[in-house]
């Protein structure tokens, strides 16, 4: 048989057997005593059409090079010997096919399947399976022996070839080009998730078995082959989803070398996608908008890219894999469902979705019914029975401590962990790793004896656990975990301890500073973890591996927002959100005023040896309005509010402040360049952080509303508008702020700003206001007419200058903010 033919012969088989898996799931869902025959005959099916992909790429590679009749001998021996069994296997396909298709499976037929049997007799079952099985393995010791022999004879010349390719990949893209993308991928920001799902891998350590049910059910393949598929694997908390997320991704991954036109999206989906050695034409035009480089892109933007980016791979099957969609704020969760909907739009049949999260989740189940292609898989006890039961048996035998055992005291583990594990993956992690700690079988038996009951009994006995000499730090650390919207780094996390709340005022003590930074894990135990980010930000804004600290599981943040804690033996406590922000911005600063008080002159040199200020200088803001804003728990807030005049009344403190944080620049890197000059009002500051406190406590001081300033956004109102600050906008109007006033800024007039950003609430509010003209036109900033110039680009400017209103909306593909121009009393240019 020639390759062509035989390549035809074996996907018409891969297809045949693709439609008997199908309907054997189907028929199965609704007949009586199907289980065990059909999960046989399915997996039997799936191993099967494992072998016919790797056949059919070898005869594919070989038909390529014209080579076959030397190389693949032991398969041509398969394909056209006396022992055919590529045909045995059709023929016993075929005959399940006519089996099941006498049966139908519309609504009508429902009730009436439940009462029939599986209809195939065990010597079918058996012989079906047998031949699959006898295939599978004669494919599988032929290619063996044949891929032996092909990589003897290619080797040296897939080196040339590889070198070959990669000098010329490297002419193509020349020095500019290369630190063109770095820019992008820079500008993108983007946290890198691999070392969380290197974590995820190790922990699932046998990975032969664990996750297995799903890998090798029938939903998941038919998932993989379906076109524009949703696929929402959901759970109980602690039940194991982040470790089958990891093993799901291996084995997609997996496909990616058999085919190159696979790819696997996980955690920066934009830069996953990116060609490797060459740039995506989609984010090289967004890249070119320099409206759109000086800002950080919003999430139309991200999604606007991406699906620029799978048109683009419309010949590629791209899976975008998203974990723990639980552990997004409700708003949050909100953007990315409709982002999965946004991307299943795209023209591309190849793309396939595959999320994780809790069962009860909000927003996640509703926002995919109606999906076509959706797929609904609950992990239920008896999967988490199986993975935590192989979990257990390959620690007992590979881990260290616990392999060395008796065979006694093994079983012994291995009997109390399942009979108690309530169905949570996690609650035995955390048993082994207490168990391993015994030193001899009285310290076992009594571990075992006091296994906690689920996992808050377990955080419980980590936290009262902890020493009283480290309670303090303790809870201060795990007040961060649990609340702040940024992971720590590990050497912020020094400093941060370092600040003292309990003097009056507070202050930042160098002697508080722990010696070595190991010790800042010690504190919490097994509740914390360390990930290793390879494409963090350092303290000096640049691009680096950087080492965080992190629950070492999201029940650990649950349990400390909604349960009551006791640390060692100090009073039980119950953290709420606003209490917990309160303490964070007096921290932030504190920390940042203490730069004032001690006359320090910012160095790179001197934000190294005090790495918690940047995060403090980006973040003090954000707790600020956390603890002020919340209506339910009223907090002493006095003392914070002073230390933020302080710092927007002095305009050397405001000015470390931003050569720290640098909140009016396009990059986020330090700059020290900044002079006094360079300083806005404490007013333009916070009405741009929304502090509306603050604002009114200024304006009644006799700041200037309409005061315009150099660069920026211009005008504190505008600042509002841009930022979305929606009740300090409120309040400027009620003071007198002229709607109108442009200033200098790079957006032009407040209703630009607010339509730039899409903040339609503002939008509303402003077109409401009968001193707004609609019809205005944006105005280039001096900036922008600077680098106009010096560029020689002065159709740029020119083609700013014509952007309407409308104009801005459309651009920004804002519907809502068309639909709200469109008033009869309103008539804006078009």
């Amino acid at each position: 048989m020639d390759p062509l033919s035989a390549i035809s012969s074996v996907i018409s088989i891969y297809q045949l057997a693709s439609v008997v898996g199908t309907l054997c799931f189907q028929f199965a869902q609704g007949v009586r005593h199907a289980d065990r025959d059909a999960d046989l005959v399915i997996e039997e099916i799936n191993n099967f059409q494992r072998s016919l992909r790797k056949l059919k790429a070898m005869l594919a590679d070989e038909e390529a090079d014209g080579k076959s009749k030397n190389r693949l001998t032991t398969l041509n021996d398969i394909l056209n010997g006396d022992s055919a069994y590529l045909q045995r296997c059709r023929a016993d396909l075929e005959h399940l096919r006519a089996k099941f298709q006498k049966r139908r499976f519309d609504a009508p037929f429902k009730e009436a399947m439940r009462k029939l049997s599986w209809p195939l007799k065990q010597g079918e079952v058996n012989g079906t399976v047998t031949n699959l099985r006898n295939f599978a393995e004669a494919v599988n010791r032929a290619l063996h022996v044949d891929t032996n022999e092909v990589i003897r004879q290619v080797d040296t010349t897939t080196k040339q070839i590889k070198i070959s390719i990669e000098t010329s990949e490297a002419r193509r893209m020349d020095e500019s080009e290369l630190r063109k993308k770095e820019k992008i991928l820079e500008w993108l920001a983007h946290p890198d998730q691999t070392e969380n799902h290197n974590i995820a891998c190790r922990a699932r350590n046998d990975i032969a078995k664990t996750g297995r049910w799903f890998l090798d059910g029938a939903t998941f393949q038919v998932f993989k082959d379906s076109p524009r598929s949703v696929l929402w694997l959901h759970g109980d908390s602690g039940c194991g989803k982040t470790i089958l997320c990891s093993a799901i991704i291996e084995e997609l991954q997996a496909l990616s070398p058999e085919n190159p036109r696979i790819d696997v999206a996980y955690w920066a989906l934009i830069t996953q996608l990116i060609p490797k050695n060459s740039m995506s034409s989609a984010l090289d035009k967004f890249w070119d908008d320099e409206k759109k480089r000086r800002e950080t892109p919003n999430i139309l933007d991200l999604t606007h890219i991406l699906q620029k980016l799978l048109l683009e791979k419309d010949h590629h099957r791209c899976f975008i894999v998203l974990d723990a969609l639980d552990e997004c704020e409700d708003a949050e969760r909100e953007e990315v469902m409709s982002m999965i909907r946004d991307v299943l739009m795209v023209d591309n049949r190849g793309i396939c979705v595959l999320l994780t999260s809790r069962t009860n989740t909000v927003g996640v189940g509703r926002g995919l019914k109606g999906l076509t292609n959706f797929y609904n898989i609950a992990i239920e006890r008896r999967h988490v029975d199986l993975d935590t039961l192989a979990h257990i048996t390959e620690r007992l035998q590979n881990d260290r401590n616990l392999g060395a055992l008796p065979a006694k005291e093994r079983e012994k583990i291995k009997s109390c962990l399942v009979e108690n594990d309530a169905g949570m993956f996690r609650w035995v992690d955390c048993q082994l790793q207490a168990i391993r700690r015994c030193r001899n079988s009285a310290e076992l038996d009594r571990t075992l004896s006091t296994l906690p009951r689920d996992l808050h009994e377990q955080y419980a006995k980590d936290m009262a656990s902890i020493a009283d000499s480290a309670s303090h730090d303790a809870r201060k650390l795990l007040e961060w975990l649990a609340f702040s919207q940024r992971k720590l780094r590990v050497d912020e996390a020094v400093d941060m301890l370092a600040v003292d709340l309990d003097q009056d005022p507070p202050d930042f003590d160098e002697e508080r500073r722990m010696w070595q930074s190991e010790y800042v894990l010690e504190l919490c135990g097994s509740l914390v973890r360390v990930d290793i980010n390879r494409e963090g930000r350092n303290c000096l804004g640049e691009v680096a591996e950087v080492q965080t600290i992190t629950a070492a599981h999201a029940t650990v943040i649950d349990f400390l927002r909604t349960r009551p804690v006791k640390i060692g033996s100090t009073p039980e406590v119950r953290l709420t959100r606003s209490a917990v922000n309160l303490r964070m911005a007096e921290m932030c600063l504190t920390y940042l005023r203490y730069f004032v008080d001690h006359n320090i002159v910012l160095t790179e040199e001197t934000i190294v040896d005090y790495p918690f200020a940047n995060l403090c200088a980006e973040l003090w803001h954000d707790f600020y309005r956390e603890a002020i804003g919340s209506p339910q728990e009223k907090e002493d807030t006095s003392r914070l509010k002073t230390q933020a005049l302080a710092l927007l009344s002095s305009s050397e403190a405001t000015l470390k402040w931003i050569q720290i944080c640098r909140s009016d620049s396009d990059t986020a890197r330090v700059n020290f360049g900044l002079k006094m000059s360079d300083v806005k009002p404490g007013l333009y500051y916070a009405a741009k952080l929304g502090l509306t406190d603050i604002v009114d406590f200024l304006i009644k001081e006799g700041h200037a509303i309409n005061q315009v300033v150099s660069g920026g956004c211009g005008t504190p109102f505008a600042a509002a508008c841009g930022y979305g600050r929606r009740d300090v906008v409120c309040r400027l109007l009620e003071e007198g702020a002229n709607p109108m006033l442009c200033g200098n800024s790079w957006w032009g007039c407040p209703l630009a700003a607010a339509l730039t950003f899409n903040h339609l609430d503002i939008v509303k509010i402003l077109l409401a206001m009968n001193d707004v003209n609609v019809n205005c036109r944006r105005v280039p900033s001096q900036a922008e007419r600077e680098a106009s110039i010096y560029s020689g680009d002065h159709d740029y400017i020119e083609s700013r200058s014509t952007e309407s209103m409308v104009y801005i909306a459309a651009d920004n593909a804002s519907l809502e903010a068309l639909d709200a121009f469109s008033k009869p009393e309103l008539t804006p240019i078009s």
